[in-house]
């Protein structure tokens, strides 16, 4: 009866995922904003924002999880978010937007990491921990796909009014309550060790090289991809495309991350732990580089790279991560991972708006090719050496 609890997890963890990314608002949300007076830059600092929240509270809603139970975390994260979307629905100004994101990203920091602890330490109890990159790559199958609806539907709404697919939206995430209460919380495996305080947590997140380095390098070229999606809408307007296609366009990219991500276990099967750190770096570089020349239609093309990259990394970066945590501690240090990506993202994503919008989304896009490729080669050198030194110390 208890392997059938948890087997449940594994079906309701994808439509938890689906629901929270039914975002019918994103695929026209730089426009939304902007026609409520909001520049490019201002969206910048709105996602900057965002992110200062989820700084201050990522590892203490990370400790709540690991101290009372991802499930609590994620159901008051859940109201979190509904009362944000239900702020967006009548933010008319730069001000109102900052409230809606502040409730947004204190729902989203008590969910983040949850949905992921949650699912290795189901599989813990299942003894089915190897089949991680499998069902991880499912669960965020359906955000791709449920993304990729909504692109449809929401570029849809936005032809009748750009506020009416927030206004769904707002009504469509409250379903997402019920099913988080139905969720069954692993504890057998936690109940083995004490809980950690936030500080040993800390240390002993220092006291391993190689989760260190695996975290900042992550966090880094995480980073790179939101700064990517960022810029997507504003490249689009560059090249003077209607409205009708904006979901469309967004649609065709999530159900392509759908796709690819059916192919993440035999990536991930394919190449070592340093060959799949190397190509997350080149992906990103590179996609970045080829779009800095001149803006063209066939720039879409590149957009795959990015998403293609976003199939393969989530879940193969989690379970490199999740490898080397305890139980008692994985939310608390996912938390931190996504804290530092926050941190990247604040300090780098404003400068780049500035630039789309007293120059082009090229040159913005050259700025992310040196920024995000020079920083991420000095991150993964120092990653290449710490496996080295971990496999020796291991070996003798």
């Amino acid at each position: 009866m208890q392997s059938a609890s948890y087997t449940s997890n594994l079906i309701k963890l994808p439509f938890i995922q689906a629901l929270r990314w039914f975002l019918l608002g994103l695929p026209i949300a730089v426009l939304f904003y902007q026609s409520n007076g909001v520049n490019l830059q201002q969206v910048f600092w709105i996602q900057a924002f965002f992110s200062l929240i989820i700084l201050v509270a990522e590892v203490p809603s990370g400790w709540f999880a690991d101290r009372y139970s991802y499930k609590k975390s994620m159901f008051i994260g859940a109201l979190f978010i509904c009362f944000g979307d239900f702020v967006y629905v009548f933010a008319n100004q730069f001000d109102f937007f900052l409230v809606a994101v502040f409730f947004l990203a204190i729902g989203s920091s008590l969910i983040s990491g949850c949905d992921s602890a949650l699912l290795y330490d189901t599989l813990l109890e299942l003894d089915k921990k190897d089949e991680y990159i499998f069902w991880d790559s499912k669960m965020y199958r359906a955000a791709y796909y449920s993304e990729g609806f909504a692109g449809l539907i929401g570029g849809g709404l936005a032809l009748y009014s750009l506020r009416s697919p927030y206004i769904a939206q707002a009504v469509i995430i409250l379903f997402i309550l019920p099913l988080i209460l139905s969720l069954k919380e692993p504890t057998s495996n936690k109940e083995k060790q004490e809980t950690s305080t936030i500080k040993e947590t800390i240390q002993f997140l220092l006291s391993n090289p190689l989760l260190l380095s695996l975290i900042f390098y992550f966090a880094w070229l995480n980073a790179g991809g939101i700064t990517f999606v960022w810029q997507v809408q504003a490249y689009l307007k560059q090249l003077n495309t209607p409205l009708i296609y904006f979901g469309l366009i967004w649609a065709i990219l999530q159900f392509s991350t759908g796709i690819f991500s059916n192919y993440t276990s035999k990536f991930a099967s394919l190449l070592s732990q340093k060959q799949s750190l190397f190509s997350f770096l080149c992906f990103i570089s590179f996609g970045y580089l080829a779009l800095s020349y001149n803006a063209s239609p066939y720039g879409l093309i590149i957009f795959f790279i990015f998403f293609f990259n976003r199939a393969m990394m989530g879940p193969i970066s989690r379970d490199m991560i999740n490898k080397l945590i305890p139980s008692h501690q994985r939310a608390t240090i996912l938390s931190i991972k996504n804290l530092f990506m926050r941190l990247f993202f604040c300090l780098i994503g404003p400068y780049i708006g500035s630039i789309v919008d007293t120059q082009n989304s090229n040159i913005a896009f050259f700025n992310c090719f040196f920024i995000f490729g020079t920083g991420g080669l000095i991150l993964f050198i120092i990653c290449f050496q710490t496996i080295d030194k971990t496999n020796k110390i291991q070996s003798n």
